[in-house]
């Protein structure tokens, strides 16, 4: 009604009303007390029902009456809902994990896996051929020689790169060292006699910095050629198409990885011929995962990383990236509240009755339309409103027989012409309707009363006057003090009868057993006592629901003990029976997990988590390609040696420079007679010992004097050779913390 009045309703801060005032118990010492109650409900409880089970999840300590409403925690779950066993931290109980493989680009992918156990297949997967080689006769993608390599993957993370391959028409097209002319039919990978897991053996993976080779496999990884179906052989790939092979898995060790391909191309020049090939120096980098933002909606994304972190960001209302928004209290971004009427960063101040318009621009007078004095430009009420002075009472119905056209409030006073044509009139109330009975009769069908007083009867005497037509006479017992008393009887037949002690008329008296009743149906006695719970008459216990034969009220446990002594307990449901493992302990018998997580254990310390005690480490070079690998060595000391074992030179026995004393490669051998042609020398200008008539670098360049412009001499020695390269892929991919700035 446009006033801020609370009386008898419930309102809000925003003057809208919420309803009745609340009733309820008012007394804060009841089990059932509101504080949100403003009337007496009447209704406190002073003995406090509930779960008096403190093992359940709604224990109540104010209860002092078992009403068998404790719900305990499901299987496997505490009273929050939590799982007590979730060893890898993926929110599902470790009894309902489903192991297998959780990865959709598996060949089998299984959507219902919970936690991925690493038994993923991707062999299946195909890739698609679709590189665009331009003008082409031959290639592969990612080409070598041109500085490509494949998309670098992240270690224990899904992985998929795919090697595209241009067939050529004619084999020196591959290479022009193979004679022209010797047209290619196909190219078949090299499967050394087996394939393991449906991964070729003949592709090579060799780890750069410790010289280790690997199979796809072994490395996590699949090799999956896709020849379209051109051929039933999946290894075989058929001149001038292009093909692909895809790389797929989950890595599982870092490194920087050199891959090589053994193929057979079969050919024709007149007759069957096939070349061995080898496409290498492929190069695959297998780094750590990066932490941080992976979400490109946020505004923190981080393109680099590989691992979510949990810490994207996103834009708040006001544009700022991870901001709070809007403030509690204010209305907008730049710090702004509602006034009075609601409008953000506005200027009034109150607006009292809720109407819409503050107060200071309120216009009083009367505001009801129905009103004499109605003001229509008025915006508040000031309680001047009059409805009488200029109302005419009179009936408004204009179907009525006393309308008054010139009435504008009913007062109530219509009315209709009743049955008898009367305005406002009675109706038909009189003895025959509209009028009253004849004179001398006695109905309004002209009848006339008979002997014994009957309106049209047809009783001609009654001589005794007794008020029954002499021939309807009857006998029976005349006595008025019988209880069978007849007072139609005329003559007495000696029937009449006495109420005996029970009050009936001619009845035996008491000899029920109640006397003059039978006990009531549902009582145990003449009393009005019923049988109570325990099937005592009479008796005040009014429940005993567990049967024990204890009334509730005295019954220490309203229904069974469980194994563990708790009345309606679940029983030994513990880790320990009755009760769980302590929270500082690993299991029932008190003992703490040691350094190594062995329950009991008495290893102290373990700082590298190495799983090995500090006490038992023992330091040294673990890294499996070192010069100086010790197998009994459990902690790297920083000590291994990579390079005093290398001997560099050609290790291929088929080439003409072949060094029997090399263990690693130069990439320098020659074949063919090319020793005879070939001038070994050192072929760097600047070198001290600097042949201009070699034609191959043999790797015996020395230096003299400042060295500083040999910005490739990574080891110092004043030479730049195949040793300074080693340096440099030995530390390819670490951080640049660790690195020697030297």
């Amino acid at each position: 009604d446009g006033n801020a009045s609370t009386s008898g309703d419930a309102y809000n801060e925003d003057c809208a009303c919420e309803g009745q005032p609340i009733a309820g118990c008012l007394d804060p010492q009841a089990c059932n007390y509101d504080a949100n109650a403003v009337l007496d409900g009447e209704n406190c409880v002073y003995v406090c029902p509930g779960c008096t089970d403190e093992s359940a999840c709604n224990f109540d300590a104010a209860a002092e009456v078992e009403d068998n409403s404790c719900i305990y925690p499901e299987a496997n779950l505490d009273c929050e809902g939590n799982c007590l066993n979730d060893a890898n931290g993926n929110g599902i109980c470790d009894e309902d994990d489903i192991m297998g493989c959780g990865i959709m680009a598996a060949c089998n992918y299984d959507p219902s896996v919970t936690f991925d156990n690493g038994t993923c297949d991707f062999g299946c997967a195909l890739c698609e051929a679709d590189h665009d080689f331009g003008t082409a006769s031959w290639g592969i993608s990612p080409d070598p020689t041109l500085g490509e390599v494949f998309p670098t993957a992240s270690l224990n993370q899904p992985y998929s790169g795919t090697l595209h391959i241009l067939m050529p028409t004619l084999m020196d097209q591959v290479d022009d060292a193979y004679p022209s002319g010797v047209f290619v039919e196909q190219l078949e990978f090299q499967e050394d006699g087996m394939i393991e897991g449906g991964v070729l053996s003949g592709v090579v993976f060799k780890d750069i910095a410790t010289l280790e080779e690997f199979h796809a496999e072994e490395l996590g990884l699949a090799f999956v050629p896709n020849n379209q179906g051109d051929s039933p052989n999946p290894q075989v790939l058929l001149a001038a198409r292009q093909y692909c092979a895809g790389i797929q898995g989950i890595p599982n060790r870092l490194g920087v990885y050199k891959i090589s391909i053994d193929v057979e191309f079969s050919a024709n020049a007149g007759g069957p011929l096939t070349f061995e090939y080898t496409i290498k120096d492929l190069v695959l980098a297998v780094q750590a995962t990066v932490p941080g933002c992976t979400d490109e909606m946020a505004c923190n994304y981080q393109p680099e990383a590989t691992d979510d972190d949990g810490s994207c960001l996103m834009l708040d209302e006001c544009g700022i990236c991870g901001g709070a928004g809007i403030l509690e209290g204010d209305c907008d971004c730049d710090g702004n509240q509602l006034d009075a009427l609601g409008v953000c960063g506005g200027e009034c101040a109150t607006d009292a009755n809720c109407n819409g318009i503050c107060d200071d621009s309120e216009i009083l007078g009367c505001t009801d339309a129905n009103a004499c004095n109605f003001d229509e430009d008025a915006t508040q009420d000031d309680g001047s409103c009059d409805h009488i002075s200029c109302l005419i009472f009179g009936c408004t119905d204009e179907l009525s027989c006393n309308y008054n056209p010139d009435a504008s409030v009913d007062n109530g006073t219509c009315a209709s012409l009743d049955e008898c044509g009367i305005c406002g009139g009675p109706g038909a109330i009189r003895a025959c309707g509209c009028s009253d009975i004849p004179e001398g009769d006695c109905d309004c069908d002209g009848n006339q009363l008979d002997a014994v007083g009957v309106c049209g009867g047809s009783c001609q005497e009654d001589l005794n006057g007794n008020g029954i037509c002499d021939p309807l006479e009857a006998t029976g017992c005349t006595d008025e003090s019988a209880c069978n008393f007849d007072p139609s009887a005329m003559t007495d037949d000696g029937s009449c009868l006495e109420l005996d002690e029970c009050g009936v008329c001619g009845g035996a008296g008491a000899l029920l057993e109640c006397g003059c009743s039978d006990i009531p149906a549902g009582d145990c006695d003449c009393d009005g006592n019923q049988v109570d719970a325990l099937g005592t008459c009479g008796g005040g216990c009014f429940a005993d629901v567990d049967a024990d034969g204890i009334c509730d009220t005295e019954d220490e446990c309203v229904g069974t003990l469980d194994a563990c002594g708790v009345c309606n307990g679940p029983g030994a449901i513990y880790a320990c029976g009755c009760d769980p493992i302590a929270e500082d302990a690993c299991d029932c018998d008190g003992n703490q997990a040691d350094a190594l997580g062995v329950c009991g254990g008495n290893c102290e310390s373990d700082e590298n988590g190495n799983g090995i005690c500090d006490t038992e480490d023992v330091a040294g070079c673990t890294i499996g390609g070192a010069c100086n690998f010790d197998s009994l060595a459990t902690v790297d000391d920083g000590s291994c040696d990579f390079y005093s074992c290398l001997v560099l030179g050609c290790t291929d026995e088929l080439a003409c420079n072949y060094d029997e004393q090399a263990n690693f490669d130069s990439g320098d051998c020659l074949y063919d007679g090319a020793c005879e042609e070939e001038t070994p020398g050192c072929m760097y200008p600047g070198a001290q010992n600097f042949d201009p008539d070699a034609t191959i670098d043999d790797g015996s360049c020395s230096f003299t004097g400042p060295c500083d412009d040999l910005t490739a001499d990574l080891d110092g020695n004043g030479e730049v050779t195949s040793l300074d390269l080693l340096v440099f892929l030995g530390q390819f991919g670490e951080q640049c913390s660790v690195l020697n700035n030297d």
